[in-house]
């Protein structure tokens, strides 16, 4: 489920009315999938369901559907044919199908607040959106999916790969939802800065450790700031982080954080350096690189012919993206 997680959270006021907006179902090339999820207020719509051509009209829709405290469900036709009744004629070739629920005080926000609360305690649960029209139906939350008792065994199988699920015959769809992904970025020179922009700008949630306080302190976005030596780190340290990159520029610290990052769960560790350095750290520990292959990933990021600390860390997201992120889907 990758939604703006962190603009709902800098949006969201318990005393406002929104709407919520979420693809249930999609028919050929579209802009975005099924389980996308934006918030509307009178103003606006914050996030995106299209290229930017139906969040008018979902803004517009949706003060009706706060008015009314009725869920509505719209099926825009994206395509070229002008036959259909709501034809927008861009040419997407999809169709896309977009319940707007009501968030009121008066409703209590049908429990969108939990959601959130949920998603910044860092919980990963299962979340159940009930899309027949008519009046709001509250958003349900179970931290299993054996939990819903009343759904078909088919979608526990299917829920494995991630995706959100619409069951057809209970008129709802089932969604996993995780935090967004935690990043432990050791070491906090000048060429961690852009790092941990990029993560910012993608909702994600970069954590800085460094033993130099001076380097900490230019980190200010970093949602933690950590001052640690590699030495001190203790497995239990390591176990929010969904990924980590190794960037201390110094050969002894790399190889403590590299000894005790293999000793978790985390399936994305990233080596700063080129291919002679991370063998050196290889030997060292007596790693054999086929045993670390698609966990260690040395040189760090996707090959894009960087050579600016800004590159680097674009290569760098882009391969958490898609060794990480990717996988959640």
């Amino acid at each position: 489920m990758n939604q703006d997680w962190p603009w709902f959270f800098r949006i969201f006021n318990p005393a406002k009315a929104f709407g919520l907006a979420t693809i249930i179902d999609t028919e050929g090339s579209t802009y975005r999938k099924t389980g996308t999820m934006i918030l509307v207020d009178e103003h606006q719509c914050y996030g995106l369901v299209s290229g930017g051509c139906l969040e008018e009209d979902i803004r517009l829709r949706t003060q009706t559907a706060i008015r009314d405290n009725q869920q509505v469900t719209m099926r825009y036709d994206l395509t070229d044919t002008e036959e259909s009744l709501l034809s927008f004629g861009l040419g997407c070739e999809g169709v896309v199908t977009i319940l707007i629920q009501p968030l009121t005080p008066e409703n209590q926000h049908l429990g969108f607040a939990e959601v959130l609360a949920n998603i910044n305690q860092g919980n990963h649960f299962y979340l159940l959106q009930c899309y027949e029209t008519g009046e709001a139906k509250p958003l349900i939350i179970q931290p299993d999916i054996a939990d819903f008792k009343e759904l078909p065994r088919s979608s526990y199988r299917q829920l494995n790969v991630l995706k959100p699920l619409r069951i057809t015959e209970e008129q709802c769809l089932l969604h996993q939802v995780r935090p967004p992904l935690k990043l432990l970025i050791c070491g906090a020179g000048p060429d961690a800065l852009p790092l941990v922009s990029f993560c910012k700008q993608l909702g994600w949630q970069p954590c800085v450790w460094d033993h130099r306080e001076a380097y900490l302190a230019q980190h200010q976005s970093a949602i933690q700031r950590r001052k640690m030596r590699a030495s001190g780190v203790e497995l239990d340290d390591l176990a929010e982080f969904d990924a980590a990159v190794v960037m201390t520029h110094n050969l002894q610290h790399d190889q403590e954080y590299l000894s005790k990052l293999l000793a978790t769960g985390i399936n994305y560790i990233g080596l700063l350096g080129p291919p002679h350095r991370k063998q050196k750290l290889f030997d060292a520990l007596s790693i054999n690189e086929k045993d670390v292959e698609g966990k260690v990933f040395g040189p760090v990021g996707i090959d894009i012919n960087c050579n600016t600390p800004e590159s680097i860390a674009l290569s760098i997201v882009a391969q958490i993206q898609q060794q990480v992120v990717g996988q959640w889907r």
